[in-house]
């Protein structure tokens, strides 16, 4: 490295406060090594990630990339990707950026700024049983997904590396329900992300068939063994209080309290017991990986 510093928070000249290294981002399967700079002025809404291709780039402000606070959705971290670890990734309206950073000290770093900075939303585990028939969601019908929800809207994404499968502000979901262990949601067909045509047939993760003249909405069908948790970060952002919320949480931890004492829901069929059952026994192992304080 030269002996040149390759991270630091400083303030400069403008009254700006910023953060800045060397790092990997990753592109078309494979990492590649660039250099990031996040801006945060006096005006939080203002916050910018820029990604150049290096330190000689980013002087000349020639930036490869730029993301703004008001796309950000969540933040997910700590996972190992191609033999990179301190790895973290953007959830945008614009796009998954998913970076690796060069040391532990410098990845702690980045996520305390991003957190702060662009307001971490709540994240929540899913297994996807319903999506529009062209939709990019639809192929990940039974399969894990993430949930992200934000002040700014709501977010789909699965895989490793993260791909966003839907992304709606707010004001764009037409209706949403929450029952026992599932969450069902409708937005405009002119709302989702496609493949394709616009062609909107609708199945189930069971072959069901409907065809557009049977239904007019888009709908998305998810198993979640925290609806009610869910249920109350949603309420929450669509009155702008998810960041008080879950500062609320942090402190208590209240979130997880009971949950072994939560009831299976009663399927309808052999065939729907199979699937929530196994979506309910992989949830259990997978509280302890939110980043909600246990009590």
């Amino acid at each position: 490295m030269c002996g040149r510093k390759i991270s630091q928070v400083k303030f400069d000249e403008a009254g700006y406060q910023s953060i800045e290294s060397k790092c990997y981002m990753y592109d078309k399967d494979k990492w590649k090594f660039v250099y990031a700079l996040c801006t945060q002025p006096s005006d939080f809404r203002s916050v910018i990630l820029y990604i150049y291709r290096n330190h000689k780039h980013r002087i000349k402000k020639k930036e490869l990339l730029s993301l703004a606070s008001d796309t950000f959705y969540g933040i997910e971290s700590g996972f190992e990707l191609r033999k990179k670890s301190n790895t973290l990734s953007l959830i945008t309206s614009k796009t998954v950026l998913t970076l690796a950073f060069l040391t532990v000290e410098h990845f702690t770093m980045w996520e305390c700024w991003l957190d702060a900075a662009f307001s971490k939303g709540a994240q929540f585990f899913g297994q996807l049983i319903k999506a529009p028939f062209k939709s990019l969601a639809y192929s990940c019908i039974n399969r894990e997904i993430s949930i992200y929800v934000h002040d700014f809207g709501l977010a789909l994404a699965t895989g490793r590396p993260l791909y966003l499968i839907g992304h709606w502000a707010l004001a764009e979901i037409k209706s949403v329900d929450f029952y026992a262990d599932q969450l069902r949601l409708s937005v405009e067909q002119s709302k989702i992300l496609k493949y394709g045509k616009e062609e909107f047939d609708y199945r189930d993760s069971y072959g069901n068939y409907a065809s557009i003249g049977e239904t007019e909405e888009a709908v998305y069908q998810i198993v979640c063994w925290q609806i009610p948790r869910l249920k109350e970060a949603f309420n929450a952002a669509k009155a702008g209080r998810l960041r008080a919320l879950l500062s609320k949480v942090s402190e208590s931890g209240h979130w997880l309290n009971g949950i072994s004492k939560q009831p299976a829901s009663k399927p309808h069929n052999n065939r729907q017991k199979y699937k929530v059952e196994t979506a309910i026994d992989h949830f259990n192992n997978r509280y302890e990986a939110t980043y909600y304080n246990e009590p």
